[in-house]
């Protein structure tokens, strides 16, 4: 978390690009989504709460967790459609 608060910081006060900025946005929300404060300063720990909406794929925003119950077997991937001529492999 220190780390990331120092590139935070560091790109602040750069100008940047529709993409960069994305790229910080992104670096912000994952970096600290699951910490908090620890009791001494600048120390982190592990948060015992959900992040609301938590980002769990940086490259899949769409990826989600499932829930797993006795009724239903249930996985956090999305059905993968066969290949195709069409669509290519």
């Amino acid at each position: 978390m220190n780390d990331a608060l120092v590139v935070l910081a560091a790109v602040g006060e750069v100008e940047s690009d529709a993409g960069q900025a994305e790229a910080v946005v992104l670096l912000a929300l994952v970096a600290g989504q699951d910490v908090e404060p620890g009791q001494r300063p600048g120390s982190w720990r592990i948060a015992r709460r959900v992040a609301p909406d938590r980002v769990i794929s940086t490259v899949d925003p769409q990826a989600r967790h499932a829930r797993k119950t006795s009724r239903s077997d249930a996985t956090a991937t999305r059905p993968i459609s066969p290949p195709s001529p069409r669509r290519g492999w």
